[in-house]
C-alpha cells in the first residue's frame, strides 16, 4: 500500500503536506479526496496528528497567536524529554513518551530512537560535540554496528550536528519570509517543524516540492502579469 514509500507514514505524511499546500480545498479539487483517503487507510499515527495540527493552522486563529504557541509548545516538549532530569520525569514518561507510536503495540513509548541512541545523543550533547554532528559515513558505521538506530530530530542532529540543523531550517523559514503570502508560508513552515521533531527528511522532494510551490503563487502571478502588461 506504500506504493513508492519505504512505509505508510511516509505515505501519510506526503499526503498532508499536499493537502495543506492545496489548503485544504476539497470542495474545488475534488481529487483531493484520493489523498484524505489514503491518508486514513494508512493508520499513520504521525499521519493523522500532522493533519489535525494542519487543520488548526488553516484555521481563523491569528498567526500572531499561533506562532507563540508552538514555539512555546516545541520549547515544552524538548525541555521535558531532554534536559528536565535527562527525560526521567513525570510528565515525559506518564504522558509524552505514553503518547508516542509503536509499530507493534499502537501508543506505548516512545520508539523514535534506540536507548542507545538516546544514551548516545546525550552524552554527545553533554560533551559539546554535535555542535558540527559526526557526519554520515561515522553514523553509517555506527548504525551497521548496531550503536545507534532510529528516526527524527536526534538522527539528523547526530548526523549534521546542531549547526547543520539551524541551517536548514533557516533556509525553509527564508523561502518562507520571501514569499508573498506570509501568513500561509509560515503556517506551512510551523507544519514541518512539528514533523521535523519525528521524521527529518528536508531534503525530499515531497517535501520540497509542496513547500516552495504553494508559497509562490497568487499575488506573485498577479505581479508578474502586471509587469507584462506595463512591458508590452
Amino acid at each position: 500500500f506504500s506504493g513508492p514509500f519505504i512505509e505508510p507514514g511516509h505515505l501519510a505524511i506526503t499526503c498532508v503536506f499536499l493537502l495543506f499546500a492545496n489548503k485544504f480545498n476539497l470542495k474545488q479539487y475534488k481529487y483531493l479526496w484520493v489523498l484524505v483517503i489514503a491518508l486514513v487507510i494508512s493508520f499513520s499515527l504521525a499521519g493523522y496528528v500532522l493533519l489535525i495540527i494542519g487543520i488548526l493552522i488553516r484555521s481563523k486563529l491569528r498567526l500572531k497567536l499561533i506562532i507563540p504557541t508552538i514555539i512555546t509548545i516545541l520549547g515544552l516538549y524538548f525541555y521535558t524529554t531532554e534536559y528536565w532530569d535527562g527525560g526521567d520525569n513525570p510528565v515525559n514518561k506518564l504522558i509524552i513518551e505514553r503518547l508516542a507510536f509503536d509499530s507493534e503495540k499502537g501508543i506505548m513509548g516512545n520508539n523514535r530512537f534506540s536507548d542507545r541512541t538516546d544514551i548516545f545523543f546525550s552524552e554527545e550533547m553533554a560533551k559539546g560535540n554535535l555542535v558540527m554532528g559526526i557526519g554520515l559515513d561515522k553514523y553509517a558505521q555506527k548504525r551497521k554496528a548496531g550503536a545507534l538506530s532510529g528516526a527524527g530530530y536526534k538522527i539528523f542532529i547526530i548526523q549534521y550536528g546542531i549547526l547543520g540543523t539551524i541551517i536548514i531550517l533557516l533556509i525553509y523559514l527564508v523561502m518562507g519570509l520571501s514569499s508573498t503570502d506570509k501568513k500561509f508560508a509560515m503556517g506551512f513552515f510551523c507544519l514541518i517543524l512539528f514533523c521535523f521533531i519525528q521524521r527529518t527528511y528536508p531534503y525530499w522532494f515531497c517535501w520540497l516540492i509542496p513547500y516552495t510551490c504553494s508559497i509562490v503563487r497568487g499575488e506573485s502571478i498577479s505581479n508578474r502579469h502586471l509587469l507584462f502588461s506595463r512591458l508590452h
